[in-house]
């Protein structure tokens, strides 16, 4: 891959280094190309919200577990290309990290084996500080799983799993947040590899249309047809 590197001294932008003349090798190109080729008003304004899960970051055995998890955070383009690279020089501070990941942080292995509790918690605000300077709001949604059986007992295909109630739920409440703002941009989910994909995601909206068909059908008074709801013409066609 061709990676382009621009004089930093000839770039700089309020003190930094400004992201329109930054090099492929920054972390800050792969917000960029989301909204490569949007005129700049709808650029600047087009928000993001990143989701991630808590649990563990596949769809695989979250099913067990007693709750799962999504939560994310929202901010527009320029906070979240600035965040890319405000997160990437972190993760290069010595001692540098690969990649933040919650379950070696807890557990004091793999980029944070020989750490102290003490050197962890530091380095993890770190980050925090990050989120907080870049973000301006955060979302979440947490199933726990005896409720979640309690209530959707019954219930087949993409609708009795655990991530699929999570992220209509989560999708839901980003909406009412935006609502009642009046925000009027697009908004991009963007999901942490292995959480839902497309596929699973469709089929979810397939057996969520129809749950809802039918039980809407059932709860149908007879005679319901003649006080407002049409009955199919049988001879339609013919």
């Amino acid at each position: 891959m061709l990676i382009l590197t621009p004089n930093d001294e000839k770039t700089k932008l309020d003190g930094r280094t400004d992201h329109r003349q930054h090099g492929d090798d920054r972390a800050c190109m792969a917000i960029r190309a989301l909204v490569s080729g949007l005129p700049k008003p709808e650029r600047e304004r087009r928000v993001f919200v990143t989701v991630q899960v808590a649990v563990d970051d596949s769809n695989r055995g979250q099913e067990n577990q007693p709750a799962f998890i999504l939560a994310g955070f929202m901010a527009t383009v320029p906070h979240w290309t600035t965040f890319a690279d405000d997160w990437q020089d972190e993760l290069k501070r010595e001692p540098s990290i690969s990649l933040l990941k919650a379950s070696e942080a807890i557990n004091l292995t793999k980029n944070f084996a020989g750490w102290s509790e003490e050197e962890r918690d530091t380095r993890l605000l770190s980050f925090v500080k990050i989120i907080r300077k870049h973000a301006f709001a955060s979302i979440r949604n947490t199933l726990v799983k005896e409720q979640f059986d309690r209530t959707f007992v019954g219930f087949t295909g993409g609708l009795k799993k655990m991530y699929a109630q999570a992220t209509i739920a989560l999708i839901t409440r980003t909406m009412v947040f935006a609502e009642k703002r009046k925000m009027r941009q697009p908004f991009e989910f963007i999901f942490d590899e292995g959480i839902m994909s497309p596929n699973q995601l469709r089929d979810m909206h397939f057996d969520g249309s129809v749950a809802t068909l039918k039980t809407v059908t059932e709860d149908v008074p007879r005679g319901a047809g003649r006080r407002g709801f049409r009955r199919p013409d049988r001879t339609a066609g013919r």
